[in-house]
């Protein structure tokens, strides 16, 4: 055998292995770019609904308003907050809403919690909480939604 036949053997045999090496390695890549474009998907449509959650929290800066009495309370694992909110005269629901809606948003940059409760006194109160059906799973904060009773 010459030394062209002996370098030619392994090579033959690299050959055949490096197609099935690029296929796995191109099938893994796609595989990869797949699974985080569908995760980019769902997380940019939950961000989008998140964001929707909040869309009068600006108008609260506009507003003075004073957090009197906060309690704390963990049941079954859960961490509740009730929030005694003090408020001028002659707010208008949505002057309410967008109070509730900063308070919310600001206790989400600083806390983990399962609901809130804002009591507005005379005014009425307003929760912000998954919907009953979530209430033994972890939900994420797309799930949550404010209610609004007023008075």
């Amino acid at each position: 055998m010459s030394k062209e036949q002996e370098g030619g053997a392994p090579f033959s045999s690299l050959s055949v292995s490096k197609p099935l090496f690029w296929i796995f390695i191109l099938s893994f890549s796609f595989i990869v770019l797949l699974a985080l474009l569908t995760q980019s998907s769902t997380s940019s449509f939950s961000n989008q609904k998140v964001a929707n959650l909040f869309p009068l929290s600006a108008q609260a800066n506009l507003v003075s308003f004073k957090i009197i009495n906060r309690r704390d309370v963990d049941y079954q694992g859960a961490h509740l907050i009730y929030l005694h909110v003090q408020v001028p005269e002659g707010l208008n629901q949505t002057q309410l809403k967008a109070i509730a809606q900063k308070v919310v948003k600001d206790l989400i940059q600083h806390e983990n919690f399962y609901s809130v409760s804002i009591d507005f006194g005379k005014y009425g109160y307003t929760e912000f909480k998954p919907p009953p059906s979530l209430k033994l799973s972890s939900p994420s904060l797309a799930d949550y939604s404010f209610t609004y009773i007023f008075y």
